[in-house]
């Protein structure tokens, strides 16, 4: 693939990353030789590194993809304080509440192993 080929390239790649909408929370950069792009950066999530990478095959011209994309946090696993534990959130007083509890489950919980 010539220069202005993958100038081409860089250029619907670019466009494609722009409606991505990527500002402010990833820093990527990109470099193409012959049909293969190679992205490197940071990104907030697993999430967005996919969105990313999904959105990058689907550039006419794009023959191979090597990235060395750095993920800064991974998501919580499905289930985990997405309210699938916990129906209500859990306020203050009954914050207060539970920290009275726990001297007297203590206490009971010493007095049974004895």
């Amino acid at each position: 693939m010539s220069a202005r080929k993958d100038n081409r390239l860089l250029n619907r790649i670019q466009e494609t990353m722009a409606s991505l909408a990527l500002s402010g929370d990833c820093e990527v950069d990109l470099f193409v030789r012959d049909g293969v792009v190679e992205i490197s950066g940071t990104v907030p999530t697993s999430t967005r590194k996919g969105e990313i990478l999904e959105a990058l095959k689907k550039v006419h011209g794009v023959e191979e993809i090597e990235t060395e994309i750095h993920v800064l946090r991974e998501e919580d696993p499905p289930g985990r304080d997405s309210g699938i534990f916990h129906e209500e959130p859990v306020s203050e007083i009954r914050v207060e509440e539970l920290m009275e509890e726990v001297p007297q489950f203590l206490s009971e919980g010493e007095e049974s192993y004895q």
